[in-house]
Parts: structure tokens; sequence; C-alpha cells
């Protein structure tokens, strides 16, 4: 019987913008696996998702593949990201790498505690990101290799 090479991930990374957000376990540039965070208000889909708890959060999850999951956290996606992501730094012991992009996202500094620190970490906001927020940002993320912050003002 011939073996199967399995991928073992390097990272962890995070992207966090108005039309998605995910999580994503990496072997390189390679996915491993992606959890997508969604807000799915389609009825008909709704009774595949099962109910399932991570890090003592409830989450409604769809799988689409293997390695591909999509979780449905219409209300508070923060938290469901925070639980996934802290369940993983626990098994994986990883570095974050998180790419963040601001713009349109209602009280985006809520997404602080999800990625608290970070190996590499890339900011950008082109709207809505005060001087005041993007201190915020600076003095409440601990990034370890590499940071990268832009905004338009």
């Amino acid at each position: 019987m011939q073996s199967i090479p399995h991928l073992e991930p390097t990272d962890i990374e995070i992207t966090i913008d108005r039309l998605r957000m995910y999580i994503a376990l990496l072997k390189g540039l390679e996915v491993c696996s992606l959890w997508a965070i969604t807000n799915d208000n389609d009825e008909r889909r709704q009774r595949l998702y099962r109910n399932s708890m991570v890090e003592g959060v409830a989450v409604r999850v769809l799988k689409l593949r293997e390695s591909r999951l999509q979780i449905n956290a219409p209300h508070q996606p923060e938290i469901a990201m925070k639980a996934i992501v802290g369940h993983l730094k626990d098994v994986f012991k990883l570095p974050l790498t998180t790419y963040f992009r601001p713009n349109r996202i209602q009280n985006f500094l809520r997404f602080l505690p999800v990625f608290p620190v970070c190996k590499r970490f890339y900011f950008h906001a082109t709207e809505g990101v005060s001087e005041e927020e993007l201190k915020f940002v600076k003095d409440n993320v601990v990034v370890e290799l590499r940071a990268y912050f832009y905004t338009s003002s």
C-alpha cells in the first residue's frame, strides 16, 4: 500500500476584511485546511449545518470538502474566530500571520482579541480609521517579526 503524504502545517493565517473572513492552516503557501466565517442566511442551507463547540463557544459548522469548513457566525464573527484560532494555536503551536483590512467593518477593534500576538501582521485601511484607532491597534497587537501598517490619512 502506498502512503499518501500528509502536509504538516507551518503557519496559521487569518484574513479579515469586509467581504471575507477565514482562518487557514498553511504549509508554506499551500492550504492544508480552511475555516471560512460567514453570514449564511439561506434558509435552505441551515439544516445542513451541525452544532458544535470549539473552546467552549457554540458554532454552526458546514463541511464543504475534506479540509474546508464553513462556520456560520452572522452576529459575532469575532467570537467564533477567536475560538477557532485559540483551538488551532493550542493544537498546532504555530505562529500567526494576520491580514486585517478593516474598511467598512463596524467596530473593527472588536477583532483585536482574535490575534493579540502575531509573527506577522499586515494592516491595510483605505478609509474609516482614525489616528487614535491606528494607535490603539499598534499598542494592542504584539508583532514578533514583521508589521505593516497603511492608512490613507
